[in-house]
């Protein structure tokens, strides 16, 4: 399905804003963002005010429209990187396509850009075959058709809901593997689209992603976040840069130490002893009530009376183990009854 076929009314491309020059990044995406409608959120902790180029069908949300939709007290969720999950919020089209502002189209090994968000949105109008795995390809690609054994059955697929990209230059690592290969790069150009099977897990990022609004929902967001992620992470929590930080910092000719609070430093260690610790107090240094050679005397807690009646302790037979007395009737002295109670004749 080539970009002309393309429905362009049905997406929108979400952009969350954490720069505030977008010049260099929607110029080089322009090619292929020409027609689509952008929603780009701003972070709320962006103080500058977002440089934009002129020939794109944009609306742009801040931190008052956040505020006046989800309140001022949830404003604080969509926050960093998590501004973008905002614009998933607010979109009505069918489609949505996610690309970070950090972003910029690869390139295949013919030297040509890659449109992403075509690519995407093909994915979608496609269906997925997540019930039998089709080797190495997509069948419905042009020129493809299904692998040897496939059930004609199953040929019809199910609906896609998500299109996951990837991306070049800096690997996909987890952190502790990301921290150990800083210099390690991804320079493979693959053009295959595969189908994930039913039940299979997979890392998903907002990155590189489109899906199917009208299926997945309103909005795709993580189901595990800690508060203010996307600003405030790992490292601004305990003030030492992450593994991917530091690897990222490492990458780039930094020193991971002038990034690491000022806390964490020799010199503060140091002159956090700089001055003169005084000992403790041990017992050989309390103070005698009874002067020198005398004992101390611990006297008991000072103790008030409660407000209100004292409650009356009541001693029953029963607690003391011993036979109960048994009444004898002084009108007819018959036992069981007092005189009071007697109903028998005389």
């Amino acid at each position: 399905m080539s970009s002309s076929e393309i429905n362009k009314n049905e997406v929108d491309i979400v952009i969350g804003a954490l720069n505030a020059d977008l010049t260099q990044f929607l110029n080089s995406w322009k090619p292929f963002f020409s027609g689509f409608h952008l929603i780009i959120v701003k972070d709320p902790e962006l103080k500058d005010d977002l440089n934009i180029p002129e020939g794109f069908d944009v609306d742009v949300y801040s931190k008052p429209d956040i505020e006046k939709v989800v309140g001022a007290a949830n404003a604080a969720m969509f926050s960093g990187y998590s501004c973008r999950y905002f614009g998933y919020l607010v979109s009505k089209k069918k489609y949505i396509v996610s690309i970070d502002d950090d972003c910029v189209p690869a390139k295949d090994p013919k030297g040509v850009l890659v449109d992403a968000v075509s690519q995407h949105v093909t994915n979608l109008e496609n269906p997925a075959t997540p019930l039998f795995f089709n080797t190495l390809y997509d069948p419905y690609c042009e020129g493809a058709d299904f692998v040897r054994g496939y059930p004609f059955s199953l040929r019809s697929g199910v609906p896609c809901a998500a299109s996951c990209g990837l991306w070049l230059n800096l690997a996909d690592l987890d952190a502790p593997t990301q921290a150990l290969k800083t210099e390690q790069r991804n320079t493979s150009y693959v053009d295959a689209v595969m189908t994930v099977p039913l039940k299979a897990m997979l890392p998903i990022s907002g990155i590189n992603i489109a899906f199917n609004r009208e299926l997945v929902g309103p909005a795709l967001v993580p189901a595990l976040r800690i508060a203010g992620e996307g600003k405030v992470r790992r490292w601004e929590l305990y003030g030492l840069p992450c593994a991917h930080a530091a690897a990222a910092l490492i990458s780039c000719g930094q020193n991971v130490h002038m990034f690491a609070e000022p806390c964490f430093t020799v010199s503060s260690y140091q002159q956090t002893y700089s001055g003169v610790i005084k000992e403790v107090a041990d017992r050989r240094m309390w103070k005698e009530e009874g002067g020198e050679g005398g004992l101390m005397r611990i006297r008991p807690p000072k103790t008030r009376r409660p407000p209100g009646r004292p409650k009356k302790k009541v001693v029953r037979v029963e607690n003391l183990k011993r036979p109960k007395r048994i009444v004898q009737c002084g009108r007819c002295h018959l036992l069981g009854h007092s005189q009071k109670k007697c109903t028998q004749p005389i």
